[in-house]
């Protein structure tokens, strides 16, 4: 079996043969990188803007990318069928929304459904699954 000088070979299957290498948990090992361990902490993704508008930047891209238009020209307060959506698309869309978000959309939400109020309710979806899980 082959192995790095200075290391154990473990046997494996076969011929093949796996090398062991010592880990290291000293930062100065390895003089040539540095890393900064903050660098590594992943940043919420709102921390930068407000949920809110994270959201409908997302969704209005996505509307506007269905509905092949720019997402600037997709008014955040028209209905969705006003701005030409279909009654199946609205249906995958909810769908969608539900899945993403793990929330379950409510109906009347449903009625004149436009961007803004389809990110109104995941917000407010969103907010009361928390609310949820600090009550118990």
């Amino acid at each position: 079996m082959l192995a790095a000088p200075g290391h154990r070979a473990q046997p494996g299957r076969g011929r093949a043969a796996r090398v062991m290498f010592p880990i290291s948990t000293n930062p100065t090992t390895n003089k040539d990188c540095s890393v900064d361990a903050q660098s590594l902490i992943p940043e919420p993704a709102v921390a930068s803007q407000p949920l809110r508008a994270q959201l409908l930047a997302e969704w209005r891209a996505t509307l506007a990318a269905t509905l092949h238009v720019a997402p600037d020209a997709l008014d955040a307060d028209l209905p969705l069928v006003d701005a030409g959506f279909t009654s199946v698309e609205l249906i995958d869309l909810v769908v969608r929304c539900q899945l993403q978000h793990a929330i379950a959309f409510p109906p009347e939400r449903l009625v004149g459904l436009s961007l803004a109020s389809l990110v109104d309710g995941i917000v407010d979806a969103l907010a009361a699954g928390e609310a949820g899980k600090d009550a118990s």
